[in-house]
């Protein structure tokens, strides 16, 4: 079912269907603050202005328009009235709600201001009727004020010097210092109220609030209050065609100067235009990094612009809720292609939560310390991918600290320490030790007397030896190589041995010794993680390889994508852990867990499998038609589709954004399929021949060269950089004049 669609060439999404099958929603953010907005601006605001995350607001933001004894909400319309238009546009960094009801044309927009805590919302109202309209705008939103549990601290008021309302919450040491909101607007306020219950009614609700009945707000103070709300009426009066605009400002202070000098810097002109310009900017450097044209609009506009987006989101917030070490690493994996300065940054940053013995912290801010036993498997494809984009070897050198230890270590230390913990951590099978889970959270009490193996982390471990043995052999430090690569076979050797029966490797053995994900278990007798790193570790190869990712089509391919495994537990097993306790068919008990899919097309690529490669990112894409109604936003990556084991909620995807699909998806696509793949030696063009068949215009920004790459099928493979014929196998030439490089990749198709 179509909910809209992609505008200003796919860098926005015009929702137009105002209630589908869940809120779909955006994220907004700067360095400090986060947000999530539906389509109706309801959110909540996450700031990390005192260290830890705390709301600024949540819930609703409405535009009631008032006019004589009538209201309604704007951006609403709880009582579905026979509105002329309604629409919510999603946008890199604002959302925007335009309504048009009997006569009046109302637009709302909300953005984060370039830097702090504060929400920016842009009012435009415009009378597009023959008639004059004498009315009033009021606003409303729940400003979140109560930090502890003692509400007798909390107060708020018609603000004193500036129009808006000021809230404070002055406690006894009080753990944020950012004591005080401010909702500040530049038009006179002729009314307001500061709480839930004197705008809605003690009995009341927000769809028809009490306030409005009366002839004004009531304009009360308030204190003792478990529910704080800021509602501004102010006046207008529009001749027919004229409009206004008014602007208003959330916001975090410590003061009430503070608040003072902030209304005074966040509501102005200038203000508002930095943080349209950081939009606008961002736009312009995803388009510069990488821009195509496919022939195919909605692949176009998630490369260009949305997959990007949520890659961004990672490595700036992680999963919104904590930033997980495995988490920045992957998304930082692809996000060096826009920004290697700032991944470089962010490498740097996070390598800081490894302990001294390797292993890493799983989560910080807020820190999560629970003896997960994968981190250091991500780093090294994460490291490599910022030397094949930059060609800068100084990032090995860079001393980083370990965590919650005082000595430090070159990033090529950190490296080296995490695959000895890995190697080193192994049990009786020589497997490595499963600790209290690898990338499959939930997994979390196999190993937690540290005695059960992971077969996945094991496989895992052998790529992440791989990607060091790349790095070292690139940056001609061989000498480091041979303790990691004999061990690194007597592991190859132990997952042989012990992790694969029959036609597919197994997940691994627990504590008490029983196998996990194999023919001998009552449920959970295969898991796809296993099979699709066994192939990207290389472990298995080509008709090998092909042959074992053909039984995982047999075994977990849905319309929709892979589930993690089959069959669905159905009962709690302490030997499993939380996973077992999931209802069959959610996370990663046998959901379609968009994670793993990406592994596994990513597996089909190494394989030589580039048609069934895209066949699994075309059952993954929010629009597949064998999975309609997903209540997916067509512009995000759900973390997962719910499984066939749960019939009642097959296919649906209650959430979006907070995944690592999204890079996995892009490289994927740009570096796999399309074959434009950065390389220490240079840029490299190697696109899958079964997938171009027409021409497809590729903009890629690398080292500071610009290359527009044409893909063309024709009889024969070959390739020019600027009319000079280069050896299909050769990496693009390196000027250093920056000026745009024309190349013609032509790919031979296969003859059937």
């Amino acid at each position: 079912m179509s909910v809209g669609k992609f505008i200003h060439d796919g860098a926005s999404f015009l929702i137009q269907e105002r209630e589908p099958r869940r809120p779909l929603y955006n994220y907004l953010w700067n360095d400090e603050c986060v947000s999530c907005f539906d389509q109706f601006g309801f959110g909540s605001t996450q700031s990390r202005a005192d260290g830890e995350f705390r709301q600024l607001a949540f819930g609703e933001r409405l535009l009631f328009i008032k006019e004589k004894n009538l209201f309604y909400a704007a951006n609403r319309n709880y009582d579905r009235l026979p509105f002329t238009s309604w629409g919510c546009e999603v946008g890199l960094g604002y959302q925007k709600i335009v309504s048009e009801y009997q006569g009046l044309r109302v637009s709302f927009t909300i953005r984060l201001a370039k830097k702090g805590s504060v929400e920016l919302h842009e009012v435009e109202i415009e009378n597009v009727s023959k008639e004059t309209h004498e009315f009033a705008l009021v606003t409303y939103l729940r400003p979140f004020i109560n930090i502890t549990v003692h509400v007798s601290y909390g107060h708020a008021e018609k603000a004193d010097g500036f129009e808006g309302i000021e809230y404070s919450y002055d406690a006894f040491h009080s753990p944020f210092p950012h004591s005080h909101i401010f909702y500040a607007t530049d038009h006179k306020v002729k009314a307001y109220e500061a709480s839930v219950r004197n705008f809605t009614g003690t009995y009341g609700d927000i769809r028809h609030p009490e306030a409005l009945l009366k002839d004004h707000l009531g304009s009360h103070p308030v204190t003792f209050e478990g529910e704080y709300a800021g509602a501004l009426e102010i006046p207008l009066s529009l001749r027919p065609g004229e409009k206004e605009t008014i602007h208003f400002v959330l916001g975090l202070s410590t003061s009430h100067a503070d608040s003072l000098q902030k209304v005074e810097k966040f509501l102005s002109k200038q203000a508002f235009q930095e943080a349209k310009e950081v939009s606008t900017h961002s736009q312009k450097e995803y388009e510069n990094a990488f821009y195509i044209r496919s022939g195919d609009p909605y692949d176009d506009a998630l490369l260009n612009y949305w997959l990007k987006r949520q890659i961004d989101l990672g490595k700036s917030w992680g999963r919104v809720y904590g930033k997980g070490f495995r988490d920045i690493m992957q998304d930082t994996a692809c996000f060096v292609c826009f920004d290697s300065n700032l991944a470089r940054q962010r490498i740097i940053d996070t390598l800081a939560y490894q302990y001294e013995n390797g292993n890493c912290l799983r989560q910080f801010d807020p820190v999560f310390d629970h003896p997960y036993f994968d981190g250091a498997c991500w780093i090294p494809q994460t490291v490599l991918s910022y030397l094949n984009e930059t060609a800068d070897t100084s990032i090995l050198e860079e001393i980083v600290p370990y965590y919650e230890s005082k000595k430090n270590g070159s990033i090529l230390d950190h490296l080296e320490k995490g695959l000895e913990f890995l190697l080193n951590h192994r049990g009786k099978h020589n497997l490595v030790l499963w600790g209290g889970g690898d990338w499959n959270d939930s997994i979390d009490n196999a190993g937690i007397q540290m005695i059960g193996e992971s077969v996945w982390l094991s496989i895992a471990s052998v790529k992440a030896i791989n990607d060091f043995e790349e790095i070292l052999e690139l940056t001609k430090k061989e000498t480091r190589l041979s303790h990691l690569s004999e061990k690194k076979q007597e592991l190859i050797d132990a997952i042989w041995n012990y992790g694969f029966e029959e036609d597919h490797f197994i997940y691994g053995y627990n504590d008490k010794g029983e196998k996990v994900g194999s023919s001998e278990s009552k449920e959970g007798k295969y898991f796809l993680n296993p099979q699709s790193w066994a192939v990207l570790a290389k472990i298995v190869k080509d008709e090998k390889a092909r042959k074992l990712l053909s039984k995982a089509d047999e075994s977990l391919l849905t319309p929709y994508g892979y589930m993690q495994n089959t069959d669905p537990y159905t009962t709690g097993d302490e030997g499993i852990g939380r996973l077992s306790y999931f209802y069959p068919g959610l996370y990663e008990n046998g959901s379609v867990y968009n994670h793993g899919s990406a592994f596994m097309m990513a597996a089909q690529l190494e394989a030589g499998l580039s048609k069934e490669a895209l066949h699994s990112w075309h059952m993954m894409r929010p629009d597949n038609p064998s999975n309609p109604n997903n209540g997916m936003e067509p512009y995000a990556i759900a973390n997962m589709y719910i499984g066939p084991g749960c019939p009642f909620l097959a296919g649906y995807a209650p959430l979006s954004w907070v995944t690592g699909t999204a890079g996995w998806i892009y490289h994927n696509l740009t570096e796999g399929v399309y074959g434009i793949k950065p390389t220490f030696a240079g840029l490299m063009i190697r696109p899958k021949c079964d997938c171009i068949e027409k021409e497809i215009v590729i903009h890629r920004r690398f080292r500071g060269e610009n290359y527009e790459i044409h893909l063309l099928p024709q009889s024969l493979d070959s390739l020019t950089c600027d009319g000079v014929s280069l050896k299909i196998d050769e990496p693009l030439p390196l000027t250093g004049d920056g000026s745009v490089h024309l190349v013609f990749r032509t790919i031979k198709k296969a003859v059937n």
